[in-house]
């Protein structure tokens, strides 16, 4: 569906907010939402702003990549909503040959 659109129409009339209308009905809350990647940005934020246990922007960026590593473990194992019900659709939209 979706790249029979794309080559009627192209890719420049699309809106971001459309998009999820042609991924899986279960899943459409979880594309809107951004609440996960807002909750870890005011993680970081709220971490980062104490300048003082910075010296240098290397100390900064090995704090922030261990941040990340951490979150990465933290939701490796983790399903989102929808995600699991519309594994087997995804996976027919996005299969490569």
């Amino acid at each position: 569906r979706f790249i029979a659109f794309l080559s009627l129409f192209g890719a420049v009339f699309i809106r971001p907010i459309s998009l999820n209308l042609f991924f899986p009905k279960s899943i459409w809350r979880s594309i809107y939402s951004t609440n996960l990647i807002e909750s870890f940005n005011k993680q970081i934020k709220k971490y980062s702003k104490r300048k003082e246990q910075f010296p240098n922007e290397e100390s900064l960026e090995r704090f922030l990549v261990s941040q990340f590593d951490q979150y990465n473990q933290r939701f490796a194992t983790r399903c989102h909503i929808g995600f699991d019900q519309a594994r087997a659709e995804l996976q027919m939209m996005f299969k490569t040959n």
